[in-house]
């Protein structure tokens, strides 16, 4: 080989790995934004199930409907689980547009389900006493 043909080689092999170098910081910096993006979700998520369990109304909070509701019983001089879904509906129409799902369960059995979202970002569960309460928003 000359010293031309070397000095070819040379130049593509720099080339080559300036490529994949990019490539590679390319890749990471757009998993990043995605990765940020989804935790900002999940953290205005839990935020809401956390808003919507302590919401008060007729002089308590929402965290007594939800076990009046799972037992059958009467909030605010109505039905606890009509009352409890006007009162989410209401919190979820101030501040979401997404559907979203809001369950919750008494001892694995489902009580009150709200909404339809079959995929999307979950809360982590919130336990009050032996209720379970699960919320999910569905991704646009």
């Amino acid at each position: 080989m000359d010293k031309g043909q070397i000095d070819m080689v040379g130049i593509t092999v720099v080339l080559l790995l300036i490529i994949i170098i990019g490539i590679v910081a390319l890749r990471f910096s757009i998993t990043k934004v995605e990765n940020g993006d989804s935790t900002l979700n999940s953290v205005k998520v839990n935020n809401l199930v956390n808003a919507i369990v302590k919401a008060s109304s007729c002089e308590s909070n929402l965290k007594e409907a939800m076990k009046n509701c799972c037992e059958n019983k009467d909030f605010c001089g109505q039905n606890a689980c009509d009352f409890l879904e006007k009162e989410a509906k209401s919190i979820f129409d101030k501040t979401t547009t997404n559907n979203y799902l809001l369950e919750i369960k008494n001892e694995d059995k489902s009580c009150f389900n709200l909404g339809n979202c079959a995929q999307g970002i979950s809360a982590s569960p919130y336990f009050v006493d032996e209720l379970e309460i699960n919320l999910k928003i569905c991704e646009k």
